[in-house]
């Protein structure tokens, strides 16, 4: 007659059995869920489930904490490439849900709401897709690390000590702003506000604006420290000062005209010292 071999059992659905109910080594079995237990020192480890039919092999081990495999995962793949591979996307949804990554493939044109936290003395490199133009985003730990930081936090804001240089590479003044094309604007000031919306203190001697012909001359237009203009001059000797021919279409009102006071003038003035002409 052969030996039946009955190891212990359980009917009820969800059963597990706890180890003082099972000697180290010892089997059980809750024929209701299909799964075999067995006790593993201080634990109860489940070594097989059947629920699904069958007697293949499960490469899923439950713990204490939860269950894990050593294989790799595939979701919508039957030839998982990675740790966890899953076919068509991942979504993690909730205020907390984090994704965690040491390196990313493919061309990203879906991705959006991306958050990345750069370790302190470590470099970081943006690279396209199958074309030219990595960007480097350095950080250093305070006291060493990787890469330069220029840019210096403060309770008033960020600041910085170097050359800024937007549209270039090789700033040459504290901020050089150049056009990346001919039909793009270099600057654009837009706001409503109740005071300045830009404004330009001049604490030296220089001219406050200056602005350059295409050629460079010099015949610009300036506004000085003073904040006396100056058209087709460097230097601005009065509230305006025009070198060159002007036109006035309006309706102009002046006590003085080339330092002559004036008390009657009728008609129109074609000609005086500048060559100022109105119509």
């Amino acid at each position: 007659m052969s030996n039946i071999f009955k190891p212990k059992r359980s009917n009820t659905a969800s059963s597990v059995p706890t180890t003082g109910q099972l000697a180290d080594g010892e089997l059980a079995v809750n024929t209701v869920d299909k799964k075999i237990f067995v006790r593993d020192g201080a634990s109860v480890v489940e070594v097989a489930n059947f629920s699904t039919g069958g007697s293949g092999t499960n490469y899923w081990t439950q713990t204490a904490v939860g269950i894990h495999t050593l294989s790799n995962v595939g979701i919508g793949t039957t030839n998982p490439q990675a740790t966890l591979q899953v076919g068509t996307g991942v979504s993690v949804y909730g205020t907390t849900g984090i994704v965690s990554a040491v390196s990313f493939y493919g061309s990203g044109i879906n991705l959006s709401g991306i958050v990345t936290q750069i370790v302190a003395g470590t470099n970081v490199t943006i690279s396209p897709v199958g074309g030219t133009g990595a960007v480097t985003i350095n950080s250093t730990a305070s006291g060493g690390g990787g890469g330069t930081n220029y840019w210096v936090e403060t309770a008033a804001g960020i600041h910085t000590t170097k050359n800024v240089g937007i549209g270039t590479t090789n700033p040459t003044v504290t901020l050089e702003v150049k056009a990346i094309s001919s039909s793009t604007n270099v600057g654009l000031f837009t706001g409503s506000s109740t005071t300045d919306l830009v404004r330009i203190t001049q604490d030296g001697v220089g001219n406050a604006i200056r602005v350059d012909d295409q050629a460079g001359g010099t015949t610009p237009f300036i506004v000085d420290q003073f904040g006396r203009v100056g058209i087709n001059t460097l230097t601005a000797t009065s509230n305006l000062t025009v070198f060159g021919n002007g036109r006035i279409t309006g309706i102009t009102t002046s006590t003085y005209l080339d330092g002559s006071s004036i008390s009657t003038l009728n008609g129109s003035i074609l000609t005086l010292s500048y060559g100022m002409a109105m119509p």
